[in-house]
């Protein structure tokens, strides 16, 4: 009777990549060989040092993989944070005459602010209230040319500029 020849690659490639559930007894029912036989070429080869490097690697290579994702999106977070801080600076420079201030829809420029502040703050991960210095240009902008605009419009924008942080919109 010959011997059957026994595919040690595949069975070192199936112990050191699987997992913790691929034991020497596993692999002895599925290649059809003695368990000790495996033991003993896994221990005379360093298979259990060889499953440790690779599993040391795969995590290496998903925590750097996983690192990228993290990186991109929060690029898209600030680089959409940006562009709503655009849309209200073009909105503030439209800013030059009471007239166009009267056209202006003043809530809107400040929720514009207030959300790129949040969008930022939450890509970097930073807890708390949004700084209000984000909308103090556009304030003391509007602060300039409210007594030109009458007593209503003013009245108008103050409750506006008034507006709590939160978001919540007034009736």
């Amino acid at each position: 009777m010959s011997k059957r020849r026994i595919d040690w690659q595949q069975i070192r490639e199936r112990f050191v990549c699987g997992g913790h559930e691929v034991t020497h007894a596993v692999l002895a029912a599925e290649f059809k060989c003695a368990r000790e036989t495996i033991t003993r070429r896994a221990s005379k080869e360093g298979w259990a040092a060889q499953r440790s490097q690779y599993r040391h690697q795969v995590v290496t290579r998903s925590r750097g993989k996983a690192s990228t994702l993290a990186a991109e999106h929060l690029a898209r977070q600030l680089e959409d944070a940006e562009t709503v801080r655009v849309l209200a600076r073009k909105a503030l420079a439209h800013l030059q005459t009471p007239q166009r201030v009267k056209q202006l829809n003043v809530r809107d420029c400040r929720l514009l602010l207030l959300a790129a502040a949040r969008i930022e703050n939450q890509a970097l991960g930073v807890e708390g209230e949004v700084n209000v210095r984000v909308v103090a240009e556009f304030e003391t902008k509007l602060r300039l040319l409210l007594p030109a605009l009458g007593d209503e419009v003013y009245n108008k924008v103050l409750d506006v500029l008034a507006l709590p942080d939160s978001g919540e919109t007034q009736s």
